[in-house]
């Protein structure tokens, strides 16, 4: 009877002295059974909040580490890695968005250089972006980029920062007038203000906050329109009126490069362009000695350390790889004996690009490389050159890797390519 008392005595009709001692040993179980719910419904209404005060919490919740240290701790980790991480939370994707991670990763000397790559396929329209990048074993390799459109042909490109800027180009035969914006931190692309006339092969080049677009649509001779500026700050187009260039010339360009500050641009005959001389021409154009060898149809180039390198299918020089330098206006050849299997006419549908301060080719003809490496074989191969300056203002390269980058598909063409530090 004891133990009876003891669980009768904590329920609420357990102390009863009218029921028989048969009753109150009836259930026993039921009894302890609405004990516990009683103590369970106690306890929640204790740590229950008001729906304000939960609604307050919720907001204010934070990633456990501090953003400081989970900064650096993402730095660290490989830039191919990020699209992975930014898929894992909204947290994530804003910090690898965030231009704090990449003052970071170049403080502690984590920067990378990037290259974006316009690849063409046989049974396509129109070029797709890709990504020149190291995988887990330390290999090159071209990815597509799904989350950008696709590349308009004969569009124009300039990077600032982290950023790409796309420029015109043609559609079913119609010039756009269109700009977009690739955020190469995300791979995340936006339209930016219309140009007020579409361009085609337009030369284009950054100074001082502002995009300069020349050209790009036929026409006799310059026009209003003939070059556009595009305000950073203001995000809008003024056009401006001249000077503009006393010699007829073409308004379709093949390339174009900026050295020293000047835009460099090839057409029909070479144009030179100073922005931040009142808009002036060079009138010495003609007699500049870069117009020797920077030509149709090669019309392949990059600029390194203010110096433009393209391919010379002649070898005039004795050698395939030729630099210009503004400073001197003189071309020589860049010498190394890895580069002499170089044929001469070396990539039949290849665009160059700096990397990093070395020089990258990326090509895909059938028989890129004469030491038999690539004979014949398919797919986009990637020739990597280390430059040295040497004594006496020569330049000498070595192969430093030789790599099939995309595929094993033939008649892939590139069409452009552009790199960035991230």
């Amino acid at each position: 009877m004891a133990n009876i008392s003891e669980i009768s005595g904590d329920s609420n009709d357990g102390g009863d002295p009218n029921k028989k001692p048969e009753e109150l040993v009836k259930k026993p179980e039921e009894q302890v059974l609405r004990r516990s719910r009683r103590i369970a419904t106690r306890n929640e209404n204790q740590n229950k909040k008001p729906k304000e005060e939960e609604e307050e919490d919720n907001r204010s919740v934070s990633f456990p580490i501090p953003n400081e240290l989970t900064e650096a701790c993402v730095a660290l980790i490989r830039k191919c890695d990020y699209p992975s991480l930014s898929s894992v939370s909204s947290y994530f994707f804003n910090l690898i968005a965030s231009s704090e991670l990449y003052e970071t990763r170049s403080r502690l000397g984590l920067s990378e250089t990037f290259l974006y790559a316009a690849i063409r396929f046989p049974d396509t329209n129109a070029p797709n972006w890709y990504i020149l990048h190291r995988n887990k074993v330390s290999s090159l390799r071209l990815s597509k980029l799904e989350s950008l459109p696709p590349v308009p042909y004969g569009c124009s490109v300039v990077t600032i920062g982290q950023e790409m800027y796309v420029i015109g180009g043609l559609l079913h035969i119609r010039r756009l007038q269109l700009m977009t914006l690739i955020d190469c931190r995300t791979h995340k692309c936006r339209s930016l203000p219309k140009m007020k006339r579409g361009r085609y092969h337009a030369a284009a080049g950054v100074f001082d906050g502002k995009i300069y677009v020349i050209g790009g649509f036929r026409m006799r001779k310059p026009d209003a329109e003939w070059i556009e500026v595009f305000d950073l700050k203001k995000q809008s187009w003024e056009s401006l009126p001249g000077p503009y260039p006393k010699t007829s010339t073409d308004s379709q360009f093949f390339a174009h490069a900026v050295m020293e500050d000047k835009l460099y641009i090839l057409g029909s005959r070479c144009l030179i362009y100073e922005p931040k001389r009142n808009g002036e021409w060079d009138a010495t154009v003609n007699a500049n000695p870069i117009w020797n060898l920077w030509k149709v149809p090669c019309t392949m180039q990059c600029v390194i350390d203010d110096m433009l390198y393209t391919i010379d299918p002649q070898c005039t020089l004795g050698h395939p790889i030729v630099v210009y330098n503004p400073k001197d206006k003189t071309w020589r050849p860049v010498k190394g004996e890895s580069l002499g299997s170089l044929p001469s006419y070396f990539f039949s549908k290849s665009e160059m690009a700096n990397f990093g301060g070395k020089l990258v080719i990326l090509g895909s003809h059938g028989s890129c490389y004469n030491t038999g490496d690539c004979i014949g074989k398919k797919g986009i191969w990637c020739v990597m050159i280390e430059l040295e300056k040497r004594e006496g203002g020569e330049i000498w390269g070595k192969v430093e890797s030789l790599d099939c980058v995309l595929g094993d598909i033939n008649f892939l063409s590139v069409r452009l390519c552009q790199t960035l530090t991230l």
